[in-house]
């Protein structure tokens, strides 16, 4: 039995939030807009079902699950979905493509047959499809998955897959292992990598998976953790690469090429080389307004312990305060808010901060 790796929901709100989530900026996906969008690549995303959301506009759905319909009613395919398309109040990574939402789970329950999910990557096989979004997973190989991955690998189709969400405790999930998928794993903002973002050597790239913004149930956002957002980034950006192709070269890239290039455009964040938290580095298209990183909003206010980092609630030990007019505010805290690592000696009370 497979099943979407484990995702942390933060937190849901009916007000939109900013229009591209720092995911899609740090992919660079608005370097690739005035060229393309996506228009004219088939996308399906294997999943929780069809988003309802206003932002997102589907242009088919399916259901493999036996739900007996094909709506999302558990959120995670709505977000996936909003992540790779979503073009309203938010935008996705390739907010033009023709998106498909092929339903393998049950409304009740967790848990996934593997006969569905290859049910849904044959369907993608014969109803030419460009790319897949797998944002599910499972410690053990099912034959029956495999052999509908590489049938689709043969078609030219891309897999992207969600590398998982245990750590070190599985490794990398299957189908993410499988040669014809591209496994993703996750990193924060800082391009950190998350203690719960699969480890192994099957990795191929890293994207956003912390705190990621997207559509969700009921017409709401919903800020959520995981290997399943870091995917949709990359099936998103291999769309506006397809896309590319066929304005340029009047053809597709084969899944091999695309994840060639993929590993060799990523930015190498960990050791040298390939390596086991990163594969080969966080893709994107290049760099947004000149620098390398999201600025992070901190909001703090004087008496309290409690401050919040980009909508996050969060603690500190001490208090800002205000003496003659000046406001103290603790540097330990702003510096780890925006992503530093602070060093602080309590017996010489020194403190070595690096950002």
């Amino acid at each position: 039995m497979y099943d979407y790796p484990y995702f942390k929901v933060i937190s849901e709100q009916s007000s939109a939030p900013p229009e591209i989530p720092y995911g899609i900026q740090m992919i660079g996906a608005q370097l690739e807009w005035l060229e393309t969008k996506g228009a004219g690549i088939k996308v399906a995303i294997i999943d929780t079902g069809a988003p309802t959301h206003p932002d997102v506009k589907v242009v088919k759905a399916l259901d493999f699950s036996g739900s007996g319909n094909s709506v999302d009613k558990k959120g995670h395919g709505s977000h996936v979905a909003g992540t790779i398309a979503a073009n309203g109040k938010i935008k996705g990574v390739a907010p033009e493509v023709e998106l498909y939402c092929l339903k393998v789970s049950k409304d009740q329950g967790s848990g996934i047959e593997p006969q569905s999910i290859a049910n849904a990557l044959n369907w993608c096989a014969d109803n030419g499809m460009d790319v897949v979004n797998l944002s599910l997973g499972g410690p053990y190989n099912e034959s029956v998955i495999e052999q509908a991955a590489k049938r689709c690998h043969e078609k030219g189709i891309v897999l992207v897959a969600a590398a998982g969400n245990w750590g070190m405790e599985f490794g990398v999930l299957y189908p993410a292992r499988y040669s014809t998928t591209i496994a993703t794993a996750a990193v924060d903002l800082d391009k950190k990598h998350p203690d719960w973002s699969a480890v192994g050597k099957e990795l191929d790239v890293a994207a956003a998976g912390v705190q990621v913004w997207s559509t969700w149930l009921n017409d709401t956002y919903a800020l959520l953790d995981g290997t399943s957002m870091a995917t949709p980034h990359i099936t998103g950006a291999v769309a506006l690469i397809q896309a590319k192709a066929k304005i340029r070269y009047g053809r597709k890239l084969t899944p091999d090429q695309i994840k060639m290039l993929l590993q060799m455009y990523s930015e190498d964040v960990g050791q040298r080389g390939p390596d086991d938290l990163f594969g080969f580095g966080v893709f994107s298209f290049g760099r947004i307004g000149g620098s390398d990183r999201i600025k992070k909003e901190i909001k703090m206010r004087i008496g309290s312990k409690l401050f919040e980092v980009d909508g996050q609630q969060k603690e500190m030990d001490v208090v800002p305060f205000l003496k003659d007019g000046r406001t103290f505010v603790p540097v330990r805290f702003v510096s780890e808010g925006v992503g530093g690592n602070v060093n602080w000696d309590k017996e010489t009370q020194e403190i070595d901060i690096k950002i």
